[in-house]
């Protein structure tokens, strides 16, 4: 009866054991639990794949396959909750991988880069002295990424990313040329550099108001982007608005209307109605950015946009509430759209909020020439101070549509049809100038329809 006994003492001793769960065990619970993250995205498989992961790494610091796989578990949940905290560890683990096997450093994403792009998530909607602390740590991480591998495009990319939002353009281009050097298949390189021309072109260059030649270069990059992602809405929109600077408007249009039909937002809807606009079909704009507005009452872009098509087409009433809008939603307003806010009050007779408009504007001048013209249309300064300001041939050009407009305004109609006649020569080849539409609209007859919104 003993012997008995002790034999099954024995066999569940063994039974026991056998049902142990070790480490190899739990690094291939945790691969699987990884697998299940990556088909379906759900929070409790990655955590529990790190904690299996991190209880096989702790029983077995030389598992390779355990601290390898900690390591993406870490990199899924840095990137997946913007979780600074497991940036040390993932490092730790990473090394630890290395150390165990070299071979694998080339399959395995640098932990700086990981840290970078969790950075660079952290700093999104914060205030910006703490926007810019992330970004500085995410370039630190960067820098440390292309030391050791220069040959990694995308830390190239996303530090030229970090460059094109600080308004660094030079070093923004430098990188975006490198990221399509090393990766000329990668879409989103193609785009960054595609982005880095555009705000060159914004930026003007020498007289003209934006910069021609590199708006030729945007267009080539964002060809690129949308031949290698042609289902990228953001792509086809940026192609289109590139195309606009050119003057090439029908080609604009195709790409806008193909962008809306990828992803009929707010941002795409305005894009297809400034273009629209550009292409002076008022009346087909208005719909658009009617349509933009009603998927976003908040889309700033929309608001101002519509306030240049009501203005243009003389209906002030409306232009001022779509400016107003515009004003109060964006958080940089556009210094003419200040100013066309302020024209289209005094047309409506309302001086004294006009010129309340007028004062707030002249604190976002970015130039001698824009603080000129809000100082004149306050009547601070004549028109002698007012030309001396201007340098560029742009900037002339746009003076001769504010003298227009105080002709029109103090009721000389035919001196200010004369003004308009010589600003819209003045603007040849500016396709993207709003005024350059508005003394377009000012030589056609007036609609004087104020419909309500």
């Amino acid at each position: 009866m003993r012997i008995g006994i002790a034999l099954a003492s024995v066999g569940a001793i063994l039974l026991l054991l056998g049902c142990q769960t070790t480490p190899a065990m739990r690094v291939e619970a945790g691969r699987k639990h990884l697998l299940h993250y990556e088909e379906h995205r759900d929070e409790e498989s990655l955590e529990r794949a790190v904690a299996e992961l991190r209880r096989a790494t702790q029983e077995d610091p030389d598992s390779f396959a355990g601290q390898t796989l900690l390591c993406l578990a870490l990199t899924y949940r840095a990137l997946a909750k913007d979780d600074e905290s497991v940036l040390e560890e993932m490092r730790r683990a990473h090394e630890r991988a290395i150390a165990l096997n070299e071979g694998m450093r080339k399959h395995l994403v640098h932990p700086s880069y990981i840290a970078a792009d969790t950075y660079v998530d952290l700093s999104s909607g914060r205030p910006e002295a703490d926007r810019e602390a992330y970004r500085d740590k995410a370039v630190e991480e960067l820098r440390i990424v292309i030391r050791e591998e220069p040959g990694f495009a995308p830390a190239h990319r996303l530090l030229g990313r970090i460059y094109y939002w600080r308004g660094e353009r030079e070093l923004a281009r430098f990188e975006a040329e490198q990221a399509v050097r090393l990766a000329p298949r990668d879409a989103a390189a193609h785009l960054l550099l595609g982005d880095v021309y555009a705000e060159a072109v914004r930026n003007g260059v020498g007289e003209e108001c934006y910069d021609t030649a590199a708006a030729t270069a945007a267009i080539a990059a964002y060809r690129n982007t949308v031949r290698l992602a042609p289902e990228s809405p953001r792509a086809h929109a940026s192609l289109s608005e590139a195309l606009v600077y050119a003057g090439r408007f029908d080609l604009a249009l195709f790409e806008a209307r193909r962008a809306v039909a990828l992803r009929p937002t707010s941002a795409n809807r305005t894009m297809l109605g400034l273009t629209l606009l550009m292409l002076g079909r008022p009346a087909e704009a208005e719909q658009s950015l009617l349509a933009a507005l009603e998927d976003d009452p908040e889309h700033a872009w929309a608001h101002g946009v519509l306030g240049l098509v009501y203005f243009g087409r003389e209906r002030f009433g409306q232009a001022d509430r779509a400016y107003t809008g515009y004003g109060a939603l964006s958080e940089e307003p556009y210094f003419y759209a200040g100013l066309h806010h302020g024209l289209a009050l005094r047309e409506l007779g309302r001086h004294d909020d006009a010129r309340r408009v007028v004062e707030r504007t002249r604190e976002r001048a970015d130039d001698d020439f824009e603080a000129s013209l809000a100082r004149f249309h306050l009547g601070e300064i004549g028109e002698s101070e007012l030309e001396a300001s201007a340098e560029s041939r742009c900037q002339r050009a746009s003076l001769l549509f504010h003298l227009a407009y105080r002709d029109r305004l103090a009721g000389r109609r035919e001196a200010s049809r004369q003004g308009f006649r010589r600003a819209l020569e003045a603007f040849e080849g500016q396709h993207w100038a709003s005024e350059r539409l508005l003394a377009r609209s000012r030589l056609a007859e007036p609609e004087n329809d104020e419909a309500p919104r």
